[in-house]
């Protein structure tokens, strides 16, 4: 009978030592991974001057039909012959239609825009591998959500994996 009152002890003793267990569990490192690497994160692209995307992008109403681009140069023969203007085409300009100015998040320069394609969100823990003693390997996926029409002509979808590597601490475990 005198053995009972140690039972609490006991048990107190088990919760105790279980809380800074060896194991690091999927559920913590998701955790952990989704504070550190700030989870969701917008997914950006740059509108460039190709052609088979200008007619992707105008075919889904994210771009107004524009001209060609110019550039106005002077130039004289050498016998003081005034020469006209000559112009060269240097691509298309991309402005953006009512519908793609939604979807805008900036300007490199005067002819390159920042559109969101997607937010890139935590997906889950694939796997917990083992290194050495005290860090582990733990295997994610990344995925992409709340895709913009941008997002599908660049074709951003399907998942990501990622590895990120943990320490135990004598306070537990912490991604390096």
């Amino acid at each position: 009978m005198k053995y009972f009152r140690y039972i609490p002890l006991i048990l107190i003793s088990i919760v105790l030592f279980s809380c800074n267990s060896a194991n690091l569990t999927r559920e913590e490192a998701a955790q952990q991974i989704i504070k550190h690497s700030k989870f969701p994160e917008q997914v950006t692209f740059t509108l460039y001057n190709g052609e088979e995307l200008y007619r992707a992008l105008l075919q889904q109403g994210l771009v107004k039909e524009d001209t060609p681009r110019q550039e106005e140069s002077h130039e004289s023969s050498g016998g003081g012959i005034y020469i006209p203007p000559v112009y060269a085409v240097l691509g298309y300009e991309h402005e953006l239609s009512d519908e793609g100015k939604k979807y805008k998040v900036g300007e490199t320069d005067d002819y390159y825009r920042i559109v969101k394609v997607a937010d890139l969100v935590f997906g889950e823990v694939t796997g917990i591998a083992d290194v050495i003693d005290n860090i582990k390997d733990v295997k994610y996926t990344l995925r992409y959500e709340n895709l913009t029409p941008f997002g599908n002509i660049t074709q951003k979808t399907g998942t990501i994996s990622k590895t990120a590597t943990f320490r135990k601490y004598d306070d537990g475990w912490r991604m390096e």
